[in-house]
């Protein structure tokens, strides 16, 4: 039952028992009702059960139920500008038939996959308020995600060889997706510096990326060589260099001499550690940065979650309760160690003078909007696998078989 301080707070009053009104059609029990404006909620009993329920003073007849404080907030914030509970459910049927409509012409004229690309559930950006049309969007949240995912993944495999020392499969594209994380960050708080000082962001779209956090630190007005005590410049160009060979195979398996990396000589030989490598120069660049804009924490986020919960959590957190003592365990378990300082690097953050408090806010979609409805089949299936099974099957291949690639035709 809501709470009476709770209604009270919400403007409601309480109405005394001979001043209940009562609807004919109704045979349930009052327990009490208020009054909201020329709407009252009824709080009855049937079948032992407890209803809420709201309805215009003039007609009891037309109520209708609601079950959570959320939904009391929205039928009264309605009823706060100047509608009536009437108004209120032809609303609701309103939508509902446009709901219907919607379906019908859906299942009519087949939608394309492509006509959900715009569908940014669950995405978020940022804007700067004198310029509320112009959103800057923050793709780095989703690079990280993806690259945690599979630097976890990796370090599971190791977690659980047995003949072989398994250096990974995924650390290539986890590789790459730290530093599309590392570049989009930057980028994303370049463009809130251009729409801050309307600069043209196309002035610096073709600096290769030092030059670009470069950019980001003059225009955030902070001392370059402060910001630069830790070498992070020295560590993003050797970054840089080792996923420029991972993109583009420009070598014949010469090794690079890194000096302030521990990153992998011959990068497409790469395992769980340059993974992490490229994990710690982000996170101590993102710790510099994260409060370089006042009133926000930029330093992008991973998912944790399990069958009960879902939480985003900082890199720096993720880091020090789950991917540290994680890759710490499974070194131990194999008595295997790494010439990498696994250790936090201790940095200086750093706040710009340029922006006020709550100049910039951070929107993240939580519903989708009306036009991604889609009455999608919810019946579980697995195709993938069926048909993998089913072409395997078909090869007649005694159990135990592995058939490596035919390259060389005879």
């Amino acid at each position: 039952m809501f709470k009476e301080s709770l209604l009270l707070s919400n403007g409601f009053t309480k109405l005394k028992p001979e001043e209940y009104i009562q609807s004919q059609y109704r045979t349930t029990l009052i327990q009490s009702q208020w009054q909201y404006k020329e709407a009252i909620l009824s709080v009855e009993l049937k079948e032992q059960t407890l209803e809420y329920l709201f309805f215009d003073k003039i007609a009891p007849q037309f109520s209708m139920r609601f079950h959570t404080e959320e939904d009391l907030k929205e039928i009264t914030s309605f009823l706060s500008k100047g509608k009536n509970v009437g108004d209120l459910l032809m609303e609701i049927q309103r939508q509902r038939h446009e709901e219907v409509m919607r379906w019908e012409e859906q299942r009519r004229n087949k939608p394309n996959l492509e006509d959900f690309r715009f569908n940014d559930i669950g995405g978020s950006f940022f804007i700067v308020k004198k310029s509320p049309h112009q959103k800057i969007f923050m793709p780095y949240e989703k690079h990280a995600i993806t690259a945690f995912n599979l630097t976890l993944r990796d370090i599971g495999t190791l977690e659980n060889s047995t003949h072989t020392v398994h250096t990974g499969i995924q650390s290539n594209t986890a590789l790459s997706l730290w530093f599309l994380t590392f570049e989009s960050y930057i980028n994303t708080l370049v463009k809130i510096c251009c729409v801050k000082k309307d600069i043209d962001f196309k002035n610096y779209k073709n600096q290769d990326l030092s030059q670009r956090l470069n950019t980001l630190i003059k225009l955030l007005e902070l001392d370059i060589r402060l910001f630069n005590q830790n070498k992070i410049f020295a560590k993003l160009n050797e970054f840089a260099q080792f996923r420029n060979e991972l993109f583009h195979d420009r070598h014949f398996g010469e090794e690079i001499s890194f000096q302030h990396t521990t990153f992998s000589p011959i990068p497409i030989f790469s395992c769980q550690i340059d993974v992490i490598q490229a994990y710690l120069i982000l996170l101590e660049l993102s710790s510099m940065l994260r409060h370089t804009i006042t009133g926000l924490d930029t330093m992008p986020s991973v998912l944790l979650k399990n069958e009960h919960v879902a939480v985003w959590e900082k890199l720096d957190t993720a880091y020090q309760k789950l991917l540290h003592p994680y890759i710490t365990a499974v070194l131990a378990k194999h008595q295997l160690q790494t010439k990498l300082n696994l250790e936090l690097p201790a940095v200086q953050v750093f706040k710009s003078d340029l922006f006020q408090k709550g100049e910039i806010v951070c929107h993240i979609i939580v519903d989708q909007a009306p036009e991604f409805n889609f009455p999608l089949n919810a019946n579980r299936t697995n195709f993938g696998d069926k048909l993998n099974d089913e072409y395997l099957k078909t090869l007649n291949y005694k159990p135990g078989t592995m058939r490596f690639d035919k390259v060389v035709i005879n």
